[in-house]
């Protein structure tokens, strides 16, 4: 049944990328919208720093409360607001690789395993080829104290500026910290991330197959790659 999602997910999101260059959750999580998952979205359309997502949903989990903390990213103070009426974010500044901090909050729940499927979009003004990555993911569980997420998957298309990572983390944590780094010359304007908690390990994503989809239309797709 996931394996059928993901696939779905590949060929609507390819669809999609015949017909646009618009790199905005290009890949929604195939488990989003599931009892245990926590969706944010930033679109960075505000200097608000620090700043809430502009879209959230949290579905619950069975009577499991959520741990309260405030979802929300801490922006590096050497990053530069940028909004010209075409494009709006965060730029790092010459340089310097900057952060972004996320704070998203989870169930406070007994399964075992904490899944995260992140999407980032944005522009490069660098010469070189280079994105915004997730560095680390830093989580705290009540019982087992400080853990670290582990990367399961990732691709990027510097053609439209879109990156896609998946994470992992044992034990479930109650929040998690995810760490942007952003380097100079990238501005970042969209992220997406969902967490979902789940008993076992599974198959996250088909990322080869993701991939090898985008490889006919990776050199003929340009916008945000500038040289």
């Amino acid at each position: 049944m996931f394996a059928r999602k993901c696939i779905r997910s590949l060929m609507l999101a390819l669809l999609f990328f015949t017909t646009s260059v618009s790199a905005f959750d290009l890949f929604p999580a195939p488990f989003r919208g599931e009892p245990g998952t926590v969706y944010g979205f930033w679109d960075f359309t505000t200097p608000a720093n620090p700043a809430l997502p502009e879209a959230w949903n949290i579905v619950p989990l069975g009577n499991y409360p959520v741990f309260q903390i405030p979802m929300g990213v801490e922006i590096s103070s050497n990053m530069v607001y940028l909004n010209d009426g075409n494009i709006n974010g965060w730029i790092s500044t010459p340089g310097a690789f900057n952060i972004l901090n996320f704070v998203i909050p989870n169930f406070v729940d007994f399964e075992p395993v904490k899944k995260l499927w992140i999407q980032v979009g944005y522009y490069n003004f660098n010469p070189n080829e280079v994105f915004p990555f997730v560095a680390a993911i830093e989580a705290n569980d009540n019982e087992a104290g400080f853990v670290l997420g582990e990367l399961t998957g990732s691709f990027t298309v510097p053609s439209i500026g879109y990156r896609l990572e998946t994470w992992e983390i044992r034990p479930n944590p109650d929040f998690e910290l995810v760490q942007f780094i952003v380097p100079p010359w990238v501005l970042v304007d969209k992220v997406t991330i969902d967490t979902i908690s789940v008993p076992e390990a599974s198959s996250m994503l088909l990322i080869g197959m993701v991939g090898l989809g985008f490889g006919s239309f990776y050199a003929v797709r340009s916008r945000r790659q500038l040289h």
